[in-house]
């Protein structure tokens, strides 16, 4: 299930960090949020799953954030949890860290109907509901690439690029068509975690981009443009 918007709301960790949504939103940021409650059986079960997940996706360092929102517990009961558990992203207690009232909206739109629950909440604000379930660790790398992971990344109707051979073995041609890009526009290439591994400025309409020494997996091709961001989805499989 999914919806176009959700509204803000603001929260403060077991480790006393306040966590605002809208604001790690609006900077680009992709929020997985883990519903759950300390004595919940599955959600004990699971969460080395969605540890190993959060791992994954660079442990909260690049553009994709695990947030626990946890139901009617204290930050003691969630710090013992996590500590037992080896849960290591941010988590939210229900009773201590305003926890409970975000359950409490999302009950209102969704169907809570037990725990644990996974949500993914996009840039745009879109959000994905009850996914990955029971979770794997690479679950909700479908929804995080329809996020656009890097919200920084704005994908247009008539898209001046041309990337091939994509997939590939590592070397992509860049094909820059007749439109007002310029030569030197710079180009960014990110990993999925949100890292980028790679930035340069265009020098001709057919450059090419070795990332041979690079692990398989999916990347992103940016080039920033003006006002325009353009990009290009780059698979080595």
């Amino acid at each position: 299930m999914n919806t176009d918007t959700i509204q803000d709301f603001t929260v403060t960790s077991t480790e006393h960090d306040t966590l605002n949504l809208y604001q790690a939103l609006n900077a680009g940021k992709t929020v997985v949020l883990d519903f759950f409650f300390t004595t919940c059986h599955y959600c004990q079960l699971y969460a080395p799953i969605i540890e190993q997940s959060y791992l994954n996706h660079g442990a909260g360092s690049g553009n994709i954030l695990y947030w626990g929102i946890d139901y009617n517990d204290t930050d003691p009961e969630v710090a013992a949890y996590k500590s037992t558990y080896g849960v290591t992203n941010p988590c939210i207690s229900g009773k201590d860290g305003n926890g409970n009232s975000v359950i409490s909206y999302f009950s209102q739109y969704f169907n809570l109907a037990g725990y644990p629950v996974y949500a993914v909440i996009c840039p745009n604000k879109k959000v994905f509901w009850d996914v990955n379930y029971p979770p794997v660790d690479t679950g909700f790398n479908v929804y995080l690439d329809s996020c656009q992971v890097f919200g920084v990344i704005e994908n247009v109707m008539k898209n001046p690029v041309t990337v091939y051979p994509n997939p590939s073995g590592g070397k992509f041609i860049i094909e820059i068509n007749n439109n007002p890009l310029r030569i030197d526009d710079y180009i960014e290439i990110y990993n999925m975690t949100g890292k980028k591994i790679l930035e340069t400025t265009i020098t001709n309409r057919n450059a090419e981009i070795d990332l041979s020494d690079s692990p398989k997996g999916i990347y992103f091709l940016k080039i920033n443009h003006k006002e325009k961001n353009y990009s290009i989805k780059l698979v080595m499989p």
